[in-house]
């Protein structure tokens, strides 16, 4: 194919937890699950293949918790498009909101809006 290889991802995406910020949702998507890392790992493993880095991408990441998997994508794929939902109820949408402002401040490269 000619194209060089891609850089190794980052997986320097900030979360804090319900319990961590003394706030518990009435959901699950109060913690990063173990699922979100080995599908984070496997998209990175195979993103030439599944043409992660074609122009126009979009991902949308339903009922994304806490925002890392989400998050951790729109890092690492900088030309796609992510977008992530997240229900209201049980406090999570409020809870995904703070992660994702809590990356904005603190990561070294923003997180597009």
């Amino acid at each position: 194919r000619g194209s060089a290889t891609p850089p190794p991802w980052k997986y320097d995406i900030v979360v804090e937890s319900d319990v961590e910020r003394g706030n518990p949702i009435g959901t699950t998507g109060g913690r990063v699950w173990d699922a979100a890392h080995r599908l984070a790992e496997f998209l990175e493993a195979s993103q030439e293949e599944l043409q992660l880095r074609r122009p126009g991408l979009r991902v949308v990441e339903l009922g994304a918790g806490c925002g890392w998997l989400a998050m951790t994508l729109a890092r690492n794929l900088p030309e796609a498009q992510v977008c992530t939902t997240e229900m209201a109820f049980g406090g999570a949408l409020e809870h995904l909101q703070h992660n994702v402002l809590l990356n904005q401040r603190n990561a070294g490269t923003p997180l597009p809006n």
